[in-house]
């Protein structure tokens, strides 16, 4: 099991992350932690906690299979799905 401390993406999330891109190139913008020069905040920053970061995700293993997603063109919020 992957330490979430470690600011790595889980093994599930790297799907995601690399469709990154792609996604963009489309209109749709995917949280910060899924961005490809990503280094998790709490890495960065020491003083943080990393439960108390917006780039922490502890979802991943429940829901591997769909991701929100914010659509470029009108602002809504939207789901993905692999």
């Amino acid at each position: 099991i992957q330490d979430p401390e470690d600011g790595q993406l889980l093994q599930v999330e790297v799907f995601w992350r690399d469709q990154q891109p792609w996604l963009e190139e489309r209109g749709y913008i995917l949280r910060p932690r899924y961005q490809v020069d990503r280094k998790a905040s709490w890495v960065r920053n020491k003083r943080l906690r990393y439960l108390d970061c917006e780039d922490v995700s502890l979802w991943g293993y429940e829901f591997p299979n769909v991701l929100d997603a914010t659509r470029t063109d009108d602002g809504n919020h939207v789901m993905l799905k692999k």
